[in-house]
């Protein structure tokens, strides 16, 4: 599925994290498989790219990501991993979203 962009695939992570808040945490096939939605298998193919885009939210300080819930680079990490938003992303997205609703 080549057809999803980055930017789409750092908007569905982002939106699943804060869905799941700061406590909770989302692994990236479950992303994957949003974003494939409708094309049963097709969201394995995602996973690469879906890892990669998780890592550079995390670079940028808007996700973190977790293996045993401890954080992890996501660069040298081996194995699950899973991903959390960041408590300032979500007060961030929190603010926007009130804004959005007073106009």
């Amino acid at each position: 599925m080549s057809c999803v962009s980055d930017e789409q695939v750092r908007a569905c992570i982002l939106v699943m994290c804060a869905e799941r808040g700061t406590e909770k945490s989302v692994c990236p096939s479950e992303c994957a498989r949003r974003l494939a939605e409708g094309h049963h298998d097709a969201w394995r193919g995602l996973m690469a790219v879906v890892r990669e885009q998780g890592a550079q939210l995390a670079h940028d300080g808007r996700i973190h990501v977790l293996q045993k819930n401890q954080r992890v680079d996501p660069r040298t990490a081996r194995g699950p991993i899973r991903y959390r938003i960041a408590r300032a992303e979500q007060q961030q997205q929190q603010q926007q979203h009130q804004h959005q609703q007073q106009q």
